[in-house]
């Protein structure tokens, strides 16, 4: 399906240019460690963040700040 061009922008609307070796680029920097668990890290603070009033147990101040300083 091609989307028509927008003519009171200007612009094409175009697919990204993804060739083989990116996707091997982005598959090394995802497996490697540090990456994993800055991941992992942002992914634990968003969800104390986001949903943690839902939870019986809710994150204390001081391991929020922890947690933020491990990211930073």
């Amino acid at each position: 399906m091609k989307l028509p061009k927008n003519p009171k922008l200007g612009l094409d609307i175009k697919k990204p240019n993804i060739i083989h070796t990116d996707l091997e680029d982005i598959r090394t920097e995802l497996s490697n460690e540090t990456t994993a668990r800055m991941i992992g890290l942002i992914a634990h603070l968003v969800y104390w963040n986001v949903f943690g009033h839902l939870n019986s147990l809710p994150l204390d101040t001081y391991h929020k700040k922890l947690l933020f300083i491990q990211i930073a």
